[in-house]
């Protein structure tokens, strides 16, 4: 089984943590990370992903990238303009593919879906305005790299999910999906209609007949009662518990991508003047990363499962590793 981590690039401010340097990413990777899933923003100044996107490859990560796509105008829901999302999607895979090993396109579409079927009555906003981006976005990937590994639709519910396979299945032959991302957050603390194993009121992710394999895209702690955005001791444990769970269970999962790298290392104070008062974490701040506790748990619980379920059948797809190299880049 593979492990990623999530990162979205961003302009850095004085009263915000430092972004991740190369030394950041191979702390990550010696803990026993593989992958990170980086989003790509158009919108944002190109150096900002590129940096990142660089650094973390030279550190041995594999890259996962998630492209957004713009749904609101005025605070109104819109369709996104597939012309635009094809051409976003071929300069990306023009100008970084050697580097990329999946593509996905966009991230929990299914609040996006209520507002616009709010809006727009009967309307199918999966079917009208989400798969026409979609395929846009695969064409445009796939005009560069034909046999390019796309991965979606990272739902947080089983509806939107099946909503998203049936419609990549209307268009076979040509392929939108070839793994299947799911974000299952009732599994740790979130709605039940967004668990594994579903319940007597709802289906699960793990129930669908579907043989593309499946990934958990995205999960983090943040739907555990009480949760903050700093992740408190018991709420580590509950994702600890949940890879242990996913592993036990569904051993065709090849991979579990966490919210943020900052899981695994230890907290500091924030520098003197920030407004309130509170910790970074030392895999960007400080003089290195230092792991923490949780961090080496998580690792002793990779080792463990590969120990027994080698990655190779895990992954059970066509992505290659990525052939590690290139200077890193450092924003100054």
């Amino acid at each position: 089984m593979r492990f990623g981590v999530c990162w979205q690039p961003r302009v850095w401010h004085g009263w915000l943590p430092p972004i991740p340097t190369l030394a950041s990413w191979q702390a990550v990777q010696a803990a026993g990370i593989t992958d990170l899933r980086l989003t790509y923003d158009p919108a944002l100044p190109a150096g900002l992903f590129e940096a990142d996107l660089r650094n973390a490859y030279t550190a041995g990560l594999r890259i996962n990238v998630n492209m957004g796509a713009v749904w609101e105008s005025g605070g109104a829901p819109v369709a996104a303009d597939p012309a635009i999302i094809e051409a976003q999607a071929l300069d990306l895979a023009t100008r970084y593919g050697a580097m990329i090993a999946l593509y996905s396109f966009d991230n929990e579409p299914g609040a996006i879906a209520q507002k616009y079927e709010a809006a727009n009555p009967d309307s199918d906003f999966m079917k009208d305005a989400y798969m026409p981006a979609c395929a846009a976005f695969v064409r445009g990937v796939r005009r560069v790299a034909p046999n390019a590994v796309i991965g979606g639709c990272d739902a947080d519910s089983v509806d939107i999910q099946s909503r998203y396979i049936a419609l990549a299945d209307a268009l076979l032959p040509f392929v939108v999906c070839d793994r299947r991302r799911v974000h299952p957050y009732g599994d740790v603390g979130g709605a039940r209609y967004a668990t594994m194993a579903g319940d007597d009121e709802n289906d699960g992710f793990a129930q669908a007949t579907d043989l593309r394999p499946l990934d958990v895209g995205e999960i983090d702690h943040q739907q555990l009662e009480g949760a903050t955005g700093i992740a408190r001791p018991s709420d580590l444990q509950a994702l600890l518990a949940f890879t242990r769970m996913i592993h036990a269970k569904y051993r065709t999962v090849g991979q579990i991508d966490y919210g943020t790298a900052e899981y695994f290392f230890t907290r500091v104070p924030s520098p003197p003047g920030i407004v309130p008062a509170t910790t970074w974490s030392t895999w960007t701040f400080g003089p290195e990363p230092v792991v923490s506790d949780a961090g080496r748990q998580f690792t002793q619980v990779f080792h463990a499962i590969n120990a027994g379920q080698p990655q190779a059948d895990a992954t059970a797809t066509a992505i290659s590793p990525p052939v590690f190299g290139g200077d890193p880049i450092v924003i100054q």
